[in-house]
């Protein structure tokens, strides 16, 4: 049964990557020919959140961590860059990270199977959601799969597929008196830090390390009932419509000097840098958004 499970975690981050050729060049136009979803969906991501058009659910909604998602210790994993993003994929299928999705219709727990980042070239963009149409630096995602698909691997072709939460990050001011920067987001990208001089290029793999998750929910306070919850799709490629969004509405200070690391990568062996690799917004046509505020 383990080594079915690995086989399944295997298949299932190939697919969420998608093995088609596609870039970041012309999504728009270009997905259309890939997965024809990507332009005729009605649920596609990612979207433009208003906060003043937000509804409070008439029915409980709630998204739970497990007690284990953050007394398991750090994430032992590696970071990679595939051409598209930097990707960090656990080192094994991981038992204990695990969110509880409920509500009057859902009951969904999905392990976490992977995180990656979508960025631009400079601080005034690179977000693929934007918050009463302001976009941010950096968004990071966190993808769960849903364990009732696990064995049959077919994840994707629900609409309760996966679970991503997002967070978005902004840049820190500089102590003038040091010149350094002390941010709450810091040291969740303690081990990025360490695998980037690893990762440059695309097909570089990093070492193993060891990712502080809690450090970074630490850095937002009420983070269950500080968040934004939609349904929508993958925002790459095949643009499935299987997502559970659940976005963070307060973004988290990191240093500027992350930022531009990461701003360093490449997406082929020419040396072409890595950075609008965001999905353009799609139309809410009229999905409803909820604010888990309360």
């Amino acid at each position: 049964m383990r080594t079915m499970m690995k086989l399944v975690t295997c298949v299932v981050l190939i697919s969420i990557g998608f093995v088609s050729s596609w870039n970041h060049d012309n999504p728009d136009k270009d997905w259309c020919q890939i997965a024809p979803v990507c332009c005729e969906g009605r649920r596609q991501s990612p979207i433009n959140i208003q906060t003043a058009n937000l509804t409070l659910p008439k029915n409980f909604i709630n998204l739970f961590f497990k007690r284990d998602y953050f007394e398991a210790g750090k994430l032992k994993g590696k970071y990679s860059n595939d051409g598209h993003s930097i990707k960090f994929t656990p080192s094994r299928w991981e038992k204990s990270r695990i969110v509880h999705l409920i509500s009057k219709e859902k009951n969904i727990k999905a392990r976490l199977a992977q995180f990656h980042f979508h960025w631009g070239a400079n601080d005034s963009y690179g977000s693929e959601h934007a918050y009463d149409g302001k976009f941010f630096p950096l968004e990071l995602h966190f993808v769960h799969l849903n364990q009732k698909y696990d064995e049959t691997n077919d994840h994707l072709d629900h609409g309760d597929g996966a679970i991503v939460v997002g967070f978005m990050f902004k840049p820190a001011k500089e102590n003038p008196d040091t010149c350094v920067t002390s941010a709450p987001g810091n040291a969740f990208f303690t081990s990025l830090m360490a695998s980037i001089g690893q990762i440059g290029k695309k097909g570089d793999k990093g070492d193993e390390v060891k990712v502080d998750i809690e450090s970074l929910f630490d850095a937002v306070p009420d983070l269950s009932t500080n968040m934004a919850h939609y349904e929508g799709s993958l925002t790459t490629p095949p643009c499935s419509e299987a997502v559970q969004w659940f976005n963070v509405m307060t973004p988290v200070e990191v240093s500027p000097f992350i930022l531009d690391a990461i701003r360093t990568m490449t997406k082929d062996g020419r040396g072409l840098v890595l950075f609008d690799n965001y999905r353009p917004l799609q139309a809410l046509n009229r999905r409803t958004v909820y604010d888990l505020f309360y």
